[in-house]
């Protein structure tokens, strides 16, 4: 079951490969069935259909079958803004929503100075030893080349990556799953030799706080 104040995204039908996603957040039950709330009027989805949402557990998009019930729009009025309530059942199993198959560490982001196609103004969400992903403006294509550097242990590294999925959250952030390849043709880069250090040294500071003593507790 989805947990109250859970933040859940509705992938809009999409011609292309592109995954548009609408953010809501469960905000009751009826059984065991989520409630989702919306914060915009009509969504274009019809009563008794099938869906893919998207939701993040742990430290990982996935993505699951549902299907939904119904839909309650209300238009804006007595002060309340345009929102809309959908009753879903989960008829499937949460599957990863990318296909990096390697270990993903979260980044904090005072851990990484990153530069994505030449700009800092961007979030990094994880990283592996084959990829990353970044919430960043709106414009990259799925299977676009975008040049990735960041700084780790007073060195930066640098390289191309693959944007492999697009989840856009809203008309002004977009999250891009990218994967680093062992070769780009006839490129000479070190960014997959620093993606395995960073992931490397991300594991062993998580290993080591969950093996420190909390504060006040036994030695």
């Amino acid at each position: 079951m989805l947990p109250l104040d859970y933040d859940v995204f509705f992938r809009l039908p999409a011609a292309d490969q592109s995954r548009e996603l609408i953010p809501g957040v469960v905000v009751d039950h009826e059984g065991d069935r989520p409630v989702v709330l919306f914060q915009q009027g009509a969504l274009p989805f019809d009563d008794d259909s099938d869906i893919l949402i998207y939701h993040m557990p742990e430290d990982e998009f996935m993505q699951q079958a549902a299907h939904l019930v119904r839909v309650d729009a209300q238009p804006a009025g007595s002060g309340a803004a345009a929102h809309s309530r959908a009753l879903i059942e989960l008829t499937g199993l949460p599957i990863s929503a990318e296909s990096r198959q390697s270990r993903r560490v979260p980044v904090l982001p005072c851990d990484l100075t990153l530069e994505f196609d030449g700009s800092r103004e961007i979030e990094v969400g994880d990283v592996s030893e084959s990829g990353l992903s970044v919430f960043a403006a709106p414009g990259y294509a799925i299977g676009q080349r975008v040049e990735v550097a960041f700084e780790h242990g007073f060195e930066w590294y640098r390289g191309q990556a693959v944007v492999q999925n697009v989840l856009e959250i809203d008309g002004a952030i977009t999250r891009y799953g990218l994967h680093s390849p062992e070769h780009i043709g006839d490129r000479a880069d070190n960014l997959r030799e620093g993606l395995t250090k960073l992931t490397a040294d991300l594991l062993h500071q998580n290993a080591e706080c969950r093996a420190s003593p909390a504060p006040g507790g036994d030695a």
